[in-house]
């Protein structure tokens, strides 16, 4: 019961009790001040159980009584609870810079296994109790969008950005800055383009203002994204333009490779394929140089791309398997579903029917389970034109309407490589169909 317990023992189960879904030993000394021999006292007395993992958890039910203990003395709840904002702050700012490096399936893996510590962190600075809930807001959002982004946990991001943005007295600085963008990437991976296309200009407004070359060309690649998957690529390639020498300002090779391989795959999209191809091989070159295993699967796979469009296959599938291998190594889901439908549609163009069918149902698959609106789309279309290719003619015509009318719903139409195909599939098929 709790009165055998020590007073330094009920302390630390009180202060523990600041925690969701479990802890590490590092972060109970960090953030309530438990120390290792206290810690396992209370593991002897079964008050708490420690993982496989290493991870500390305890029973709900004891758990609710211990925060309620803390409760009874506001002002020692309001230091445990600021000690585990700043605690998983850092660990979020720190995972940022992580993720964009090899090491990016572990941090993903880290974040998942704190998502409820993360939660509630950010929730309490949204409760404007803490000493800077603001500033925290912002940054601990600003942290955590990346995260959102690559685990296309897109809905649970959005709804955080549009908390922390609306409240009141936000102030007209660099941090307010990158949640609008970190807001804005989401909202256009989940296809909502106008309010993507206000927060991103909003946020480039703040940062142009600021003289923030970084956040500028972060700003200029995302509103380039988005006038590309609108087809509006006169606009797409000023912006990819701008940003490019956003980072040679910065002489920052990382967004040179970003920036430099959407304005290639832009290039490539409205038939330029001289400089599309130039602008991969510098990206690869750029990103084999830095060890940046993210530039080198993207620019494979814009360099696949590109020899699709120039009729090399047998160019475009080297370039594919060796996106997919290297996106294999860093678990990443999207990129390996990229690569496996580029796969697909190449074995397609060949006429190898079986093989174009296994590549394009593994990348739905991959689509399907990260809820990947776009992605799936481009998977259905090629499921149909795979269809009208083995006769399938009911099947095709399904999906091809189906797809047309969610593209028309998301305002997002097919790259002109993608139409032209569409179209060419669904003439011969007229052709071939009686009367």
């Amino acid at each position: 019961s709790w009165r055998l317990l020590s007073p330094q023992q009920q302390d630390a189960l009180k202060r523990l009790s600041v925690f969701r879904g479990g802890f590490r030993r590092e972060a109970a000394a960090r953030v309530a001040q438990v120390s290792i021999p206290v810690l396992a006292a209370l593991l002897d007395k079964s008050l708490l159980r420690r993982l496989p993992s290493g991870r500390y958890e305890r029973h709900a039910l004891l758990h609710q009584f211990a925060a309620e203990k803390l409760a009874e003395n506001p002002g020692e709840q309001q230091r445990c609870e600021m000690q585990h904002a700043r605690y998983y702050l850092a660990l979020a700012e720190e995972a940022e810079r992580e993720l964009r490096t090899a090491a990016q399936a572990r941090w993903l893996a880290r974040l998942a296994e704190e998502s409820s510590n993360l939660r509630a962190a950010l929730g309490r600075t949204l409760e404007g109790k803490l000493e800077g809930s603001l500033d925290l807001s912002l940054r601990l959002a600003s942290a955590l969008g990346l995260y959102w982004y690559i685990g296309a946990a897109f809905e649970e991001g959005r709804a955080w950005f549009a908390r922390v943005l609306a409240q009141p007295r936000l102030p007209r600085t660099q941090l307010h800055a990158r949640a609008l963008h970190g807001a804005g990437r989401l909202e256009r991976s989940a296809g909502d383009f106008a309010r993507a296309q206000a927060r991103l200009g909003e946020a480039l407004e703040r940062f142009e203002d600021l003289d923030d070359a970084a956040g500028v060309a972060d700003c200029l690649n995302e509103l380039g994204i988005l006038a590309a998957v609108q087809a509006d690529y006169d606009a797409a390639l000023e912006r990819f333009e701008r940003g490019c020498a956003a980072a040679d300002e910065l002489d920052d090779d990382a967004r040179r490779v970003i920036l430099g391989g959407n304005l290639g795959l832009a290039h490539a999209i409205t038939g330029n394929l001289g400089e599309a191809e130039r602008r991969g091989e510098q990206c690869l070159a750029l990103s084999r140089a830095a060890d940046n295993a993210h530039g080198v699967v993207h620019a494979l796979t814009n360099l696949a791309l590109i020899a699709v469009q120039g009729h090399e296959h047998e160019r475009a599938l080297r370039f594919y398997r060796e996106s997919f291998d290297a996106a294999r190594q860093l678990d990443n889901a999207h990129l390996m579903a990229e690569a496996l439908l580029g796969r697909g549609v190449v074995r397609l163009l060949d006429g190898e029917d079986v093989e174009a069918r296994v590549f394009i149902g593994k990348s739905l698959e991959l689509y399907l389970a990260q809820h990947d609106q776009l992605g799936v789309l481009d998977g259905l279309l090629e499921t149909a034109n795979l269809a009208a290719a083995c006769r399938q003619t009911q099947l095709a015509a399904r999906l091809w309407g189906a797809t047309e009318a969610a593209r028309a719903r998301l305002d997002f139409p097919l790259r002109p490589f993608a139409r032209k195909r569409y179209e060419a599939a669904l003439e011969q098929l007229r052709a071939e169909t009686p009367a």
